[in-house]
Parts: C-alpha cells; sequence; structure tokens
C-alpha cells in the first residue's frame, strides 16, 4: 500500500486487532487490505478522500470490520484473524461505508 490514506486504515486495524488480541493470517491480511483499497478508490471517486470527517468515519468503519472479525474468531476458537472471519465480518456488515 503507497496509498497514504490506506496505510492509516490499514494501521486502524492492525492497531485495533492487537488491542483485541489478535493477529493476522498473511491470507486474511490480503483480503483486508484489498478491502481497504477498495474502500479508498471509492472515497476518492466520490471526491471525500479528503474530508477528515469522512476519514473517521471509515477509519471507525475499519474498526468495526475487525472488531466483527475477532468476534468470529472467538466463535471458531481462532488465536488469529483468518479468511472466514473476513468473510463473516463483510457478511454481516455489508453494507458498510466505504467497502461494500
Amino acid at each position: 500500500m503507497s496509498d497514504g490514506l490506506e496505510v492509516r486504515l490499514w494501521e486502524t486495524a492492525r492497531s485495533r486487532a492487537d488491542r483485541l488480541g489478535f493477529g493476522f493470517e498473511p491470507g486474511c491480511e490480503d483480503l483486508l487490505r484489498r478491502s481497504i483499497a477498495i474502500g479508498v478508490d471509492r472515497m476518492k471517486r466520490d471526491g471525500v478522500d479528503q474530508k477528515e470527517e469522512k476519514i473517521q468515519e471509515a477509519a471507525s468503519n475499519t474498526e468495526r470490520v475487525v472488531e466483527r472479525m475477532a468476534a468470529e474468531a472467538r466463535k471458531k476458537g481462532y488465536m488469529t484473524l483468518h479468511e472466514d472471519t473476513h468473510a463473516a465480518a463483510f457478511k454481516g456488515l455489508c453494507p458498510i461505508w466505504p467497502f461494500c
């Protein structure tokens, strides 16, 4: 990720996962990074990628996604976040702006 906003949202996700006691399996990290890239592209297309209130909303929603992933991981007894936790989070949260 070279885009500053993508980096910011990824760091938000990683930090929230750390606070919840989880890391990311490589495949899950790739999926979440792609989801973030899609969200940032949508923000740019909508012309809101420089608006702090929209950036904060995207960051908050990034945390919501990670929280849902962590809840799913706990239910399954996982110690890390996996691809299926990503899928379950988005299934339960979409449409969550700016990701879907």
